[in-house]
């Protein structure tokens, strides 16, 4: 008997515990994700004006090609109607036009679309993660208080989704929540109440 008390002391003091952690790492999680949605776009508007330079870049490159074929052409002419053409320094052969990123269309539309999913997540992971939370605060109530046991098994299958500590708090809560000497502690009245039901039978 001692040991079972023993034994649901500690799992309140870590249910508790991991109601903390829970806040706390949905807090982050939440922060980072709408930092990243936030971002997101402005990465976006810094593609969209790289792919416009690099389209200029390619159009001048375009442009200084005809110009070196026409002074080509130019120079052959002048060469077969027999006449000097005068020295012109070498010209650099042009660069090859670079493709830019995500085609030539701008990828707003596309970032605003993970932005958007990324705020939603951000709000499933703040409404779960907190619910968790209050879930392991009433669990860690009910422990100490020797109530409603089937919520307290409810919330260690659900604390079994969150690796690794959750799952540990999970599987101990269930083997201990399951013995029948922990289950008889859950069904008789505690101090508190026996002394409201011996009052109401004096009564």
């Amino acid at each position: 008997m001692n040991r079972d008390k023993d034994h649901l002391r500690l799992l309140g003091v870590f249910h508790y515990v991991h109601a903390a952690l829970l806040s706390c790492t949905t807090s982050f999680g939440v922060i980072y994700m709408g930092f990243m949605a936030t971002m997101l776009p402005m990465f976006a508007t810094e593609i969209e004006a790289q792919a416009a330079r690099e389209r200029a870049a390619a159009k001048q490159a375009e442009v200084a090609a005809e110009e070196q074929d026409e002074s080509s052409d130019s120079t052959a002419e002048q060469e077969e109607a027999g006449e000097t053409p005068n020295a012109a320094p070498p010209v650099p052969p042009a660069p090859a036009p670079i493709a830019p990123p995500f085609g030539p269309g701008p990828p707003e539309a596309f970032f605003s679309m993970i932005s958007t999913m990324m705020y939603g997540m951000g709000a499933v992971m703040l409404l779960f993660g907190f619910t968790m939370a209050f879930a392991n605060v009433y669990a860690a109530r009910c422990i100490a208080l020797r109530k409603h046991r089937t919520i307290c098994l409810l919330t260690a299958g659900f604390n079994c989704l969150n690796t690794p500590f959750g799952l540990i708090l999970g599987v101990c809560s269930l083997l201990v929540l399951l013995r029948s000497s922990v289950e008889d502690l859950f069904d008789q009245p505690q101090p508190e109440q026996a002394a409201i039901v011996d009052a109401d039978i004096v009564d």
